[in-house]
């Protein structure tokens, strides 16, 4: 069986299942089918009558408007990733690790969206999306570029603690609640035509050496005139 507390599927290399297993080797077939298996129960319990929920005892805390990937290794992806989680959840993903590209605008319809402490090894584009409620990006580690294209952000909207070790791209965007950039670690970051209609927070940005951003990292006015009128804000 495989040893993450919680999980009862097979063990498949180092007391890990599929799911959790770092082997770069393992079927990415099988890996997703998993996966939507999974999903497909969450499916047939999804109701939106808290008096309906039903109690389920697994690694995914199946309850009503919430599904969490906890420790999962994600190989390399295909456009149909997450195909069946398309409902009003909350999604979490904590501690994983995506080793390819991860087709997330699957999750459009999503309510919260969460990443706590996960590790991005490939490009990521969040595209043509609407977040109904929260969007927290905290902990992270992206070893790649990173873009938010014609995205609205309704709720809260958190980087805390992450370290972007490549590019972030806000492009054609806009946030209506709180935008929390402090404490993040930056290579480089780029805002065209985005709009921050809430307070928002570039506090304590540092680069890769811990030091302050220069100049240098900040790649167009706008993006410098935004952070400037942030930190006029907040004196």
């Amino acid at each position: 069986m495989c040893d993450i507390e919680g999980c009862n599927l097979s063990s498949h290399i180092k007391n890990k299942c599929i799911l959790h297993s770092d082997d770069k080797n393992k079927n990415i077939k099988e890996f997703w089918e998993k996966i939507n298996s999974r999903i497909d129960e969450v499916n047939k319990s999804y109701t939106k009558n808290p008096a309906d929920v039903k109690d389920f005892n697994s690694e995914y805390n199946y309850e009503v408007y919430k599904y969490t990937f906890n420790e999962v290794r994600f190989p390399d992806s295909t456009s149909k990733s997450f195909h069946n989680l398309n409902k009003e959840l909350n999604i979490y993903f904590t501690n994983c690790v995506f080793t390819g590209k991860i087709d997330f605008n699957l999750l459009s319809n999503a309510k919260a969206v969460s990443f706590n402490n996960c590790t991005f090894n490939n490009d990521i584009v969040f595209c043509n999306q609407k977040f109904q409620d929260s969007f927290l990006f905290e902990k992270c580690t992206v070893n790649s570029n990173i873009k938010f294209q014609n995205i609205v952000f309704l709720g809260i909207t958190s980087f805390i603690g992450t370290t972007f070790n490549k590019k972030i791209e806000f492009i054609h965007s806009r946030s209506e609640d709180l935008f929390l950039f402090n404490s993040t670690k930056i290579e480089e970051i780029f805002i065209d035509n985005t709009f921050f209609n809430s307070e928002s927070n570039f506090l304590d940005m540092k680069n890769k050496e811990e030091k302050d951003l220069k100049a240098g990292n900040i790649k167009n006015r706008e993006s410098a005139r935004i952070i400037k009128h942030s930190f006029e804000k907040l004196n």
